[in-house]
């Protein structure tokens, strides 16, 4: 027995298995590729939402924070009672999608928020 990787069809590693290499595997496999254990960790998924709480945290500890205040700040009234009246915040809501783009982060970059956000 050896151990392998398995990678999603966005080549994204999400599991990790002992196999010998030759027994048929489950269903649950048939979309993926399966090799040699790299030793990288696994893909984490980041949490879909997150509280308020979470994501100043997280803004904070990125230093992102002050940033994001002041373009909320600048916004019109529905962003600023929006932003502010927030209890979570969904990885796809358009409040979210709009600040980063607003700040020109990537989807990684949400990702990366999002789950430094799961941390708190």
């Amino acid at each position: 027995m050896a151990r392998y990787q398995v990678r999603d069809i966005q080549s994204r590693k999400i599991n990790i298995i002992e196999w010998d290499g030759k027994s048929p595997l489950g269903p649950q496999y048939h979309d993926c590729s399966i090799t040699l254990d790299d030793g990288l960790p696994m893909y984490m998924i980041p949490p879909l939402s997150v509280s308020r709480r979470q994501m100043m945290l997280a803004l904070n500890a990125q230093g992102k924070l002050v940033s994001v205040n002041a373009i909320v700040a600048s916004a019109d009234i529905v962003t600023q009672l929006s932003w502010s009246g927030a209890t979570a915040f969904d990885r796809t809501d358009a409040l979210v999608t709009v600040m980063a783009k607003t700040n020109g982060w990537t989807d990684a970059d949400l990702d990366d928020l999002f789950l430094l956000a799961g941390t708190f």
